[in-house]
């Protein structure tokens, strides 16, 4: 199964100067847990609802002033619309990420597959060993 037949294709971003409280109210209006950063029409990062709790909230940030670019993942991970699920499931589990942007054939910006996207079109064996794997601890247990 390719990519581009369960991603989302509809990209709803912030610009990079949208303050957080303003990227968490279209979070909830869009019912999403991440969104695409923009600067220029290109796509520079992506901000979850962990990033605004462990980046911002936990670090006593002002949401009505700080924009989204203090606080954004800068270090994207992408799949290809024409790729198979499994590719992508294979890059979540070794970047330890649970959404992919995803690229056109041209390398435009063209949607966003999620841990659940993919757990709703895998076999359940497949779709619990990738969240086993992506879930592992990145620090070891005290």
């Amino acid at each position: 199964m390719k990519i581009f037949e369960f991603m989302t294709s509809t990209i709803e971003g912030c610009d990079i100067n949208t303050t957080i409280l303003e990227a968490t109210k279209r979070m909830r209006d869009l019912n999403v847990g991440a969104v695409p950063v923009f600067q220029n029409q290109k796509v520079t990062g992506l901000v979850t609802d962990r990033d605004i709790v462990v980046r911002a909230i936990a670090a006593e940030l002002n949401p009505a002033t700080t924009p989204l670019g203090e606080i954004m993942s800068k270090e994207l991970q992408f799949c290809n619309s024409n790729d198979e699920i499994q590719l992508a499931a294979q890059i979540m589990e070794k970047e330890q990420v649970r959404r992919l942007l995803v690229k056109s054939a041209e390398g435009d910006v063209v949607g966003i597959v999620s841990l659940g996207d993919i757990a709703t079109h895998v076999s359940k064996d497949l779709s619990g060993e990738i969240l086993q794997q992506i879930s592992q601890p990145s620090h070891p247990k005290k």
